[in-house]
């Protein structure tokens, strides 16, 4: 692996780290949707920085794992039985109540990352005149 192949790999696991980090502090203070906010930012930062990393992804890998964790850690809380009746209501096990919390968090992560990275990426219009 060459020193840049390894450097941008380092960069992309600090991302990760830090949305992570992030994201699972905003979990107790605000609302739920909050986490969009840094991450845009952070996708913002990361263009402006020119930091070479597929958002999308990162942000979707970011928030499936602090959303599946959280329920993880909510389940072993409370005992199971807040996801069991969600389960229940939707004629599901809680691990696939877990793992749609996952997927949710991980697609509004990634989406959110996405639009960071590109809020200053535009073209000019066409003159038709």
């Amino acid at each position: 692996m060459k020193s840049s192949e390894k450097k941008n790999q380092n960069i992309k696991v600090t991302i990760l780290l830090i949305l992570i980090i992030f994201a699972t502090r905003l979990i107790y203070i605000l609302p739920w949707w909050s986490f969009i906010i840094p991450t845009i930012l952070f996708g913002v930062s990361q263009k402006l920085l020119k930091i070479p990393l597929t958002p999308f992804l990162v942000g979707f890998i970011a928030g499936f794992i602090v959303w599946f964790c959280s329920m993880l850690y909510f389940d072993m809380t409370l005992n199971g039985t807040i996801l069991s009746k969600i389960g229940v209501l939707l004629f599901v096990p809680k691990l696939v109540v877990m793992v749609i919390s996952g997927l949710i968090g991980g697609i509004l992560s990634g989406l959110s990352l996405y639009i960071g990275n590109t809020f200053f990426q535009y073209e000019s219009a066409p003159d038709f005149n």
